[in-house]
């Protein structure tokens, strides 16, 4: 097979453009990188345009009946570099289309992110998410779900639950039918409730400022974790694990 030695290939170019939002926007596409995550896409049923395989690399799954189909570019080492965003990358990388998406509430337990900026945290909680049957996302100003670091903290799990962008005019019309909470340290004991409805929702602000004002004017009820030795606040993935994992427990 040849091996892709320059690093102006229109293949890798396309590729490389697609460690910019922007430019993941325009074009529909993102990129996957590291085995595991990528199992976890295939899994999902997404399918990939095209991988590149860091050259002396072997992939068993890419020969597998799921994926062997799709075109496989062998990359020199050096030029590999130019599209991964790991410091020491396993050697596969693939571009996929955007899942299609529409921005819907289909009922059960959801959360809401309110200006999350950091990528660790959000997939911290995609990850926690989907092993608490959180299945539906709805993210207002945040990091982008298509970053390379999002992705690669969400452990692909991501790939299992419906996250959509809206915006604060959204909110009530598209959960008109479901109860809402903010997570606020001014908010009622969550540990005092023993009940929710199985359509609840839960805010979860910026790692920084907490709940935006624009959040609080749209929901007035709130909750809080109570937190012993003057600790002020948790972890954003912190905070929305220990909600949905109580919630969870409700349930099981």
């Amino acid at each position: 097979m040849e091996i892709i030695t320059s690093k102006s290939n229109s293949k890798i170019i396309e590729a490389k453009k697609l460690l910019d939002k922007k430019n993941r926007d325009k074009l529909g596409l993102f990129l996957v990188e590291t085995e595991k995550v990528l199992k976890e896409a295939l899994s999902c049923g997404l399918r990939p345009k095209y991988f590149f395989v860091e050259e002396n690399k072997t992939f068993k799954f890419l020969t597998e009946k799921q994926t062997y189909s799709f075109p496989v570019f062998m990359v020199a080492k050096n030029v590999f570099k130019e599209i991964s965003t790991v410091v020491t990358p396993d050697g596969i990388v693939a571009v996929f289309e955007k899942p299609k998406q529409k921005a819907e509430y289909l009922g059960g337990n959801f959360l809401i992110l309110d200006c999350l900026q950091n990528p660790d945290n959000f997939g911290a909680i995609m990850r926690t998410a989907a092993a608490c049957n959180f299945n539906q996302i709805y993210t207002i100003n945040c990091v982008d779900a298509y970053s390379p670091k999002v992705l690669r903290a969400s452990m692909g799990n991501q790939f299992k639950l419906n996250v959509n962008c809206v915006e604060y005019e959204d909110i009530s019309k598209l959960f008109a039918n479901a109860k809402i909470y903010v997570m606020d340290m001014d908010g009622k004991n969550l540990f005092n409730f023993d009940k929710f409805d199985k359509n609840t929702g839960f805010v979860i602000g910026n790692e920084g400022n907490g709940i935006s004002k624009e959040m609080k004017a749209i929901v007035k009820n709130s909750l809080s974790i109570p937190m012993k030795n003057n600790v002020e606040s948790l972890n954003a993935s912190v905070s929305a694990s220990v909600v949905m994992y109580y919630i969870f427990s409700k349930t099981i």
